[in-house]
């Protein structure tokens, strides 16, 4: 949980992370990559180690000006077709593993955690995810968000200091 960002008459409003905080973002990655490329569990996770340094990398390069901003699915296709050219990937993975993202499992306590919460406090996801990867995690696994926060809406990546001024003037105040 990133924290408490301010309170709307008695309410609270909780800010959350979601790749990683909310849903298991590199285990389940490694499932569907073994899964959908048939390769054994530690492969996988050595595909994925690489498949999440290229992002990152990629997203650096966005906050730093080096690149122009991409969206979060774009950055892992690209990734997905670098892995089959460096001969860590079959070439028809990528097709089975270009919505993966968007398939990411919840941890076992996010989904009631969410609901309960979201009874006594405004909830708001914000996240380095494309509003596609978010609306995919959502209306597959029933995450209850009162709002969704995308870097798209800044276009660019955590940790730039514009991606927490969204959430904040995106918080609810009367």
């Amino acid at each position: 949980m990133m924290g408490e960002a301010r309170q709307r008459a008695g309410r609270r409003v909780v800010v959350f992370d979601v790749l990683g905080t909310l849903v298991d973002h590199r285990g389940s990655l490694e499932q569907l990559v073994s899964a959908v490329a048939g390769i054994e569990r530690e492969p996988a996770a050595n595909v994925v180690r690489r498949w999440l340094d290229y992002v990152s990398a990629q997203q650096r390069a966005i906050i730093d000006g080096g690149r122009p901003f991409a969206p979060s699915h774009e950055l892992d296709l690209e990734a997905l077709y670098r892995l089959v050219d460096e001969g860590l990937l079959p070439p028809g993975a990528v097709t089975g593993l270009m919505d993966t993202s968007e398939r990411l499992q919840p941890w076992p306590d996010t989904v009631a955690g969410l609901d309960d919460l979201a009874a006594d406090a405004t909830v708001i996801g914000l996240s380095n995810a494309s509003r596609r990867v978010l609306t995919g995690l959502s209306g597959t696994f029933g995450l209850r968000w009162h709002q969704l926060l995308s870097v798209e809406d800044v276009r660019t990546y955590k940790p730039s200091q514009d991606v927490y001024t969204l959430a904040l003037t995106s918080v609810p105040v009367q």
